[in-house]
């Protein structure tokens, strides 16, 4: 399941059908957790852009789509 979550852009349906795993809690579990932890190692272990001679631009995006 990690496998997946990290590799594709797979939803819960998806991979409950691929897996055979239960809708109700375990997916959106797993989800939320694996998102967590990825968040805290971001945030524990931030990486420094730019640095002496460097300059770094960083431009503001919104990337949507029309509502259905």
């Amino acid at each position: 399941m990690i496998w997946y979550w990290s590799f594709y852009d797979v939803s819960q349906v998806t991979l409950n059908k691929w897996l055979g795993l239960s809708t109700d809690h375990t997916l959106p579990n797993w989800f939320n957790m694996m998102r967590d932890l990825c968040q805290y190692w971001v945030r524990d272990n931030p990486i420094r852009i730019g640095g002496p001679g460097h300059i770094v631009q960083i431009d503001e995006s919104l990337i949507s789509t029309p509502k259905r």
